[in-house]
């Protein structure tokens, strides 16, 4: 009955996430920005943080709940399973990456902007008062 043990391990493999290279974190980083200069997207976000009147803890918890309707399906394209924690999972992965890697950090810092609209405001038209 050694099928049992070859069972669970199986579920393990699924359940582990991809090993996160560098080609792989730039595509994915890629395919992220994409994903938020969508306009669908940019409404959304900035719908949510105009509803949470100012306050800097709704306003967080708003981005979040915009930012993962994202990046949990996008990142079970990529083999991480379609959970919050997958998400979280991907984020100190590519914590480790952006230490020795320039072109990874550029992005990083796009994908915040993206996020965080207050802080392209005139640059992002998407955001602009309609």
């Amino acid at each position: 009955f050694g099928s049992s043990n070859w069972l669970q391990s199986k579920a393990v493999e699924a359940m582990a996430p991809p090993e996160l290279t560098h080609d792989l974190a730039l595509e994915i980083q890629e395919a992220m920005i994409q994903e938020f200069l969508r306009p669908e997207f940019r409404y959304k976000l900035r719908d949510a943080l105009d509803g949470s009147e100012g306050d800097m803890v709704k306003q967080a918890h708003a981005r979040r709940d915009v930012c993962m309707a994202v990046e949990i399906p996008l990142l079970a394209k990529f083999g991480y399973e379609a959970t919050e924690e997958s998400v979280h999972q991907h984020s100190l992965a590519l914590g480790k990456l952006l230490h020795d890697c320039p072109d990874l950090v550029e992005k990083n810092q796009k994908l915040t902007r993206l996020v965080n609209p207050t802080m392209d405001v005139y640059e992002d038209e998407h955001i602009a008062a309609d």
